[in-house]
């Protein structure tokens, strides 16, 4: 909302493109599940265990064209930790906990955690099963033949054997059919990781496709929990980020725009945004700076919303001298149409 009323955004924007690859494939050999895959691996790509199966796929790359034995063990021990850690992020998401309060389980007393010591730690406990990383056969082999050559190459600069980066390989694998057991044992408690890892189809074949995963599968207000867990993902990172550089957090951005909230029936809230790094907070404006015009387009908008409508917020084209009146805090918890968490209870 501006002085001069209403204007639209109107541009067209890169992240639009995944959602027109649809419309754009018209070609009459593609399936509906040909489809349904290329957009899955669109939506994959960024998102639950995409690093890892990234890494996967560069480890035999390196290995099968290039005979890069070096690079081929470094991407598989980047898989594997991609795989523990991003597993662990999803069960963390999915129990529904606050990303403020995981901070502690990647960064402890100032020091960033490693990934064996949260698997050990964390992981277990969502998972059960055996974790003595000396006798279980999978775990074995990920530190043994993955983790310890990984090792050797960075401190060492040792270049491995191809039956070493093979057997990197045969690890990562094996790790991955290991925690893929433990989440299959675990459907009824964790659906959506179950349905990530494995897909609808897989899981109907090991008769795992119960009712209860069905009905996260059919339920509307889950469908874009893939969204949402990155955006947990990406709020964690920056939770992190400002323990390890806390300096930062203080300093001013230069793109901090101001939004009316609006709840149903036409309670206006006004919050700053911080677009660079991702914050909000509620804030207190001067309304007699607002030009009549675009207080009455604000009005105009807030009665027309319903009132069954979830919260929406309204861009103004000026701060009117706004001052938070709170800590900034993560902009799910403040802006609409930024949701993270599994069960919707973002606004605390």
């Amino acid at each position: 909302m501006t002085a001069h009323g209403f204007v639209p955004d109107g541009g067209v924007n890169l992240y639009l493109l995944p959602a027109n690859m649809r419309a754009i494939a018209v070609r009459s050999d593609f399936t509906e599940d040909d489809m349904d895959r290329v957009n899955a691996f669109v939506a994959r790509a960024e998102g639950f265990l995409g690093g890892a199966l990234a890494s996967q796929s560069e480890a035999r790359l390196a290995l099968t064209f290039r005979g890069d034995t070096r690079a081929s063990v470094l991407a598989s021990a980047t898989g594997c930790e991609i795989l523990l850690d991003d597993l662990l992020r999803h069960l963390l998401w999915e129990d529904g906990r606050r990303p403020e309060d995981c901070v502690h389980i990647f960064y402890d007393r100032g020091q960033v955690t490693t990934t064996l010591k949260r698997a050990l730690k964390y992981t277990q406990v969502f998972l059960k099963g055996d974790w003595n990383t000396a006798q279980q056969p999978d775990l074995n082999a990920w530190q043994h033949e993955t983790a310890r050559v990984r090792n050797t190459v960075v401190h060492a600069g040792y270049r491995p054997t191809l039956e070493q980066a093979y057997a990197a390989l045969d690890a990562a694998d094996g790790l991955q059919s290991y925690l893929g057991d433990l989440v299959l044992k675990l459907t009824y408690r964790f659906p959506r990781t179950a349905l990530m890892l494995y897909g609808r189809d897989e899981l109907v074949s090991r008769n795992q496709f119960t009712a209860r995963v069905r009905a996260v599968l059919d339920d509307d207000q889950t469908s874009g929990w893939t969204t949402k867990f990155v955006r947990w993902r990406s709020c964690v990172e920056r939770l992190i980020d400002d323990e390890l550089f806390p300096g930062q957090i203080d300093s001013p951005s230069e793109d901090i725009g101001l939004a009316a909230v609006v709840d149903p029936p036409g309670q206006v809230t006004w919050v700053l945004h911080d677009m660079n790094r991702r914050r909000a907070c509620r804030a207190l404006v001067n309304e007699q700076l607002i030009p009549e015009p675009t207080r009455a387009s604000l009005r105009t908008a807030a009665d027309a919303i319903p009132a069954d409508s979830c919260p929406l917020s309204i861009a103004v084209g000026d701060l009117y001298s706004a001052e938070p009146t709170e800590e900034w805090v993560s902009e799910h918890r403040r802006l609409p149409l930024h949701e993270v968490m599994v069960d919707g209870n973002d606004w605390y």
